[in-house]
């Protein structure tokens, strides 16, 4: 019923990638329309009163069931912590089989 921060990420504000994900298909599908946004989109995130603005810069639906250890490190990737300012968004994919990871990685709308 809300998404949910990955503790080993940045804090929004930060320098380094700031992870959250959230469900798509249950528990209030908090991020049930995430898959609708494409490049190019804006978005808002809140902490507390704070707004950050960001723009989605890629967009990716990975494979990630019945994928070996390789694809999915791979994709695991996106998760890890970089020296940049970014937001990653995720969520699973497609609504009825969770098969694929959807991943948004966004920008700061005005860098820092």
């Amino acid at each position: 019923f809300a998404a949910g921060w990955h503790p080993d990420s940045a804090l929004l504000g930060e320098a380094g990638n700031t992870v959250i994900n959230g469900h798509h298909n249950a528990y209030g599908e908090v991020f049930g329309k995430l898959v609708d946004l494409n490049p190019g989109d804006i978005i808002s995130v809140f902490s507390g009163e704070k707004e950050y603005k960001f723009i989605i810069a890629n967009r990716m639906i990975l494979p990630e069931r019945y994928e070996d250890a390789a694809t999915r490190l791979e994709n695991a990737r996106w998760l890890a912590r970089s020296e940049d300012y970014r937001l990653t968004l995720v969520t699973c994919w497609p609504k009825e089989t969770n098969t694929h990871r959807l991943i948004l990685v966004a920008r700061p709308l005005e860098e820092k």
